[in-house]
């Protein structure tokens, strides 16, 4: 049942969709491996803080890294499934959330205010780059930070009282022009791949059909030694090469001869040059 019901949802896709959904787990797969090398090397100069700057270090953030280094090889672990075939979207966001949603909230545990404006900078800009495809989905992880930094706000009466409010509006208007430009090159993109994705299919399928009309009069031609065909003065088929039946749809040359019986109306163009050809011979 699972296996037909992937093949019913397959079905249900364009040629385009199914090929931008493998881009985006091939894409997914190489962004989820930099990004767990990145938190590893984050975790590592923490814990080089504790040893050579213990005055500087708080334990919140190497916490905070450890959580998202768990959600990313979590990410990872889940590639290797079916839900990484079915639902490619949701794993993109686990990603996504991972880098910025985590370390929102490992922030906001420790009553922390501070704006990781740079980590989300850094998270929007690497999806734009390594997986250009579905912007909806860009603006959903988007969405979903600033949802869950509204929220934390709210729920935690968190007032970022370092931060004067003409300063806040300032990162806000950073952030908003950062994502709309992310996600404006992501739709430009998807759109560009789109088109060329269906010129080439186009290309193809015009090319097939080159490839089978040619085969059908090189057929006709190397057949030629018997004669395309024999037909009486007054129009009729006589005898009909094996070649030029296929190509009329009949299954034998007999079909042919029965079914046309006016070659100066059936066969020619422009039935004078019938008349030219009897007066020629």
């Amino acid at each position: 049942m699972t296996h037909l019901g992937n093949a019913k949802s397959v079905q249900g896709l364009t040629v385009y969709e199914v090929w931008r959904n493998r881009f985006l787990r091939d894409r997914l797969g190489h962004a989820v491996r930099i990004a767990i090398f990145f938190a590893f090397t984050i975790i590592v100069y923490f814990c080089g803080e504790a040893i050579f700057a213990p005055q500087e270090f708080q334990i919140i953030y190497l916490y905070t890294s450890a959580a998202v280094e768990l959600g990313l090889l979590t990410c990872l672990a889940l590639q290797k499934t079916p839900i990484a075939e079915r639902y490619p979207g949701l794993l993109f966001l686990g990603f996504s959330w991972s880098l910025t949603v985590v370390v929102q909230i490992g922030l906001a545990a420790a009553r922390i205010e501070a704006l990781p404006i740079l980590t989300w900078s850094l998270t929007f800009l690497t999806q734009a780059t390594l997986i250009p495809v579905r912007w909806p989905l860009h603006l959903i992880s988007q969405l979903g930070v600033l949802l869950c930094h509204v929220g934390i706000n709210v729920v935690l009466n968190l007032s970022f009282t370092k931060y004067t409010a003409f300063r806040l509006s300032g990162f806000y208007l950073y952030l908003f022009w950062f994502c709309l430009i992310c996600d404006l090159s992501v739709y430009w993109y998807d759109r560009l791949q789109r088109t060329e994705f269906s010129t080439r299919r186009e290309l193809e399928s015009a090319y097939q059909q080159l490839e089978v009309a040619e085969a059908k009069y090189r057929s006709i031609f190397e057949n030629a030694g018997e004669g395309i065909f024999q037909s009486t003065p007054d129009g009729h088929y006589i005898t009909a090469n094996p070649a030029l039946a296929r190509i009329y749809g009949c299954n034998s040359p007999s079909e042919v001869t029965a079914k046309f019986t006016d070659i100066e109306r059936q066969l020619y163009v422009d039935p004078n040059r019938r008349a030219e050809f009897l007066r020629a011979i």
